[in-house]
């Protein structure tokens, strides 16, 4: 499910020809825009996470290391 809006976000990011974001997400929508950063990080110029649900310290250590490497 959560994939499936990352994947709807990218087609209308394609649709609306807008190259790079920086993506702003509350709760489980800061879910699906991490999940979005870190499967599409060539299109986000940062992200913004605010409370994100569920979450544990490994998944920020990934996205730290997709975004410096």
């Amino acid at each position: 499910m959560i994939q499936e809006l990352g994947e709807d976000l990218v087609n209308v990011l394609d649709t609306l020809r807008v190259k790079y974001v920086i993506g702003l997400g509350h709760g489980a929508g800061a879910n699906i825009m991490m999940r979005f950063g870190m499967v599409h990080h060539q299109r986000c110029t940062g992200v913004i996470l605010l409370h994100p649900t569920a979450m544990n310290a490994t998944l920020f250590d990934n996205i730290q290391v997709r975004r410096y490497k």
